[in-house]
């Protein structure tokens, strides 16, 4: 009897491209927090309750395993420095925009002003890895096909193959890799997960996300937040036919707020496997007819006769630089009426000063593609189960932007009754600085929560996004296909975070599998345990267990005292009893000055 075969599609947006139309890069070195690992994952791992007074001044633990009595002087207060007259006079949506999905807390633009020109940016990027993981739990080795088709011209490219045993993953490297901008197809007899990591180290900036299996791919999906020209932000679109026939694909472009797309763009028949390429900044049909500037940003749909498959790839193009990519969604499956950010930052982190726009910030992006508005309430619950709520409509076949620090103040979530504005900074006992968010709405929503950190005192970008979760279609099981233990500080090292995202406590568990190897062999795998405080049984129902995948004598809050040193490979997590979500960090700030986060696979 033959063996189903199985499909991923791959969107290898850029394995080594040189980009056309460079802006200049602008070098500089990353902030040493001392654990090496300015991770949102290990942020969020450490301890951050035990804020203190001392002498009289307020000391911030932010999660890097020391205060921060200096850095959170007295000239900073509860109030934005975009509160404090910066941009008084601007529209309150534009300004509250800039703040949620620019980050542009310090420098004030005006609605009317084009903020960047097309372009693109400086350096190659490369793909580093393609994770691919095995996900039967029995068998022998099998060798997946990778075939490669160049998106200029649709020319079909090497096909590589690489031997995966059950549980395992096989890394495929750049030098394997043809140069050019590719979609891919890979054909397995196994089910699979897959994970491409891609960097730019002259403009020091990286990313992550996967591939697309049977629940991602569809006639129609949703690109959750775009970018024309907002903020410094311009996205490109990579949609890739993953159909058996022709067919051309259609995308529609529409700014937060209308219900009326601005421009539609469709692309020449392709065939299948085949992709297309789009870059809104310099799109003369987008340009004409929706010109760029700060303010301009909503969410894109694409469709087709065939089934497709589409990657949203954000750029901000001044430095510090940040690339942000993400994978479009079908409704079924990620549109519900509740939804779960397991993450989201309220100006946390350590940073070169102490300014709210230069620490992590999270700001979300809700899509309503039904005919009929929703109310959707927002509640930030913080590390210290803190919480604040509020609430908005998100108009029908449109989208609205939530952000943590300016709920209550002022656009569209105004709704706040006594909640008013969340406090930063933190306050003896409460930590407002990060937390999660649940998102409940009348009507079946999208959410992207858009998470970044730009400091140019500290020469660093980095930013991520991350899907709102679907309780409903998560399940008990997720696979993180790229992870690394390597020197922190120097390299790669990864944090994954796993959140209940059901009714019952449950207990989670990571495995950590070596790239490359069988995972039966000695010191190919093993199951962590959690070091010091840290705990993964009994995670209450909305609460969360993180993995810091080193064991370094400086980190701050080590959450694991069993992780296989210098390490690189895939990480697999089990919850006992209730469904989970689960998202991978990581980052590499002093050798590249990047980060990248993605969305594990569930299965």
């Amino acid at each position: 009897m033959s063996k189903k075969m199985f499909r991923i599609f791959m969107i290898m947006a850029i394995l080594a491209f040189v980009a056309a139309l460079p802006v200049a890069a602008q070098d500089g070195g990353a902030v040493d927090e001392g654990d090496g690992l300015d991770n949102p994952v290990e942020e969020s791992a450490a301890d951050d309750s035990a804020d203190a007074a001392d002498d009289g001044a307020v000391v911030e633990d932010e999660g890097e395993g020391q205060t921060d009595a200096v850095e959170e002087s007295a000239a900073v207060d509860d109030v934005d420095a975009v509160d404090g007259g910066a941009v008084e006079g601007q529209a309150d949506a534009v300004e509250e925009t800039i703040d949620a999905l620019g980050n542009e807390d310090t420098e004030a633009v005006a609605a009317t002003d084009v903020v960047n020109p097309s372009g693109s940016l400086n350096g190659t990027f490369t793909t580093n890895v393609i994770a691919i993981a095995n996900l039967a739990e029995s068998g022998s080795a099998s060798s997946p096909a990778l075939q490669l088709y160049n998106i200029s011209d649709g020319a079909e490219a090497s096909n590589i193959a690489s031997s995966v045993y059950p549980s395992g993953v096989a890394f495929v490297d750049s030098s394997e890799l043809s140069e050019g901008e590719f979609s891919g197809v890979l054909s397995s007899d196994f089910a699979a997960a897959v994970a491409t990591l891609i960097v730019n180290n002259e403009s020091k900036v990286a990313d992550a996300y996967t591939g697309f299996g049977d629940a991602a791919i569809n006639t129609d999906l949703v690109g959750t937040l775009i970018f024309n020209k907002h903020a410094d932000f311009e996205s490109v679109f990579y949609c890739q036919n993953a159909g058996s026939n022709a067919a051309t694909i259609t995308a529609n472009l529409f700014k937060a707020g209308e219900s009326s797309a601005k421009v539609t763009l469709i692309s020449s028949p392709l065939e299948p496997g085949r992709a297309v390429k789009w870059d809104i900044a310099d799109d003369n049909t987008v340009q004409t007819t929706w010109p760029g500037k700060t303010g301009e940003y909503g969410y894109a749909t694409f469709s087709s006769a065939e089934k497709i498959a589409c990657v949203v790839d954000n750029q901000r193009m001044v430095a510090d630089y940040v690339q942000s990519l993400f994978s479009a969604v079908p409704t079924a499956g990620f549109s519900d009426t509740d939804l779960r950010i397991p993450l989201t930052f309220n100006s946390h982190g350590q940073s070169s000063a102490n300014e709210k726009g230069i620490k992590w910030i999270t700001g979300i992006s809700i899509v309503n593609t039904n005919d009929t508005d929703a109310t959707a309430k927002v509640t930030f619950t913080s590390a210290t189960n803190w919480t604040h709520e509020c609430s908005a409509t998100v108009p029908a076949n449109s989208s609205i932007a939530w952000e943590p620090n300016k709920a209550g103040v002022k656009g569209v979530f105004a709704d706040c009754g006594s909640a008013g504005a969340i406090p930063w900074p933190n306050v003896t006992g409460i930590n407002y600085s990060y937390g999660s968010v649940v998102i409940e709405s009348s009507q079946p929503v999208l959410a992207l929560a858009n998470s970044n950190r730009y400091d140019s005192g500290a020469g660093l970008g980095a930013g991520y996004s991350s899907q709102g979760a679907s309780p409903a279609s998560a399940t008990q099981k997720a696979a993180c296909p790229i992870a690394y233990n390597k020197t922190p500080g120097t390299d790669w090292t990864t944090g994954i975070q796993a959140a209940n995202v059901g009714s019952a406590a449950t207990d989670i568990s990571f495995t950590m599998v070596k790239a490359n190897a069988d995972p039966a062999g000695a010191g190919n795998s093993v199951t962590l345990t959690p070091a010091g405080s840290n705990s993964f049984s009994g995670v209450a129902a909305g609460g969360s267990a993180t993995a810091q995948l080193f064991n370094g004598p400086t980190a701050a809050a080590p959450s694991v005292g069993n992780a296989i040193a210098d390490f690189e490979g895939l990480v697999l997590v089990s919850s006992s009893a209730s469904n989970i979500a689960v998202s991978s960090s990581n980052t590499n700030y002093d050798g590249i000055g990047a980060g990248a986060m993605y969305d594990c696979i569930n299965y």
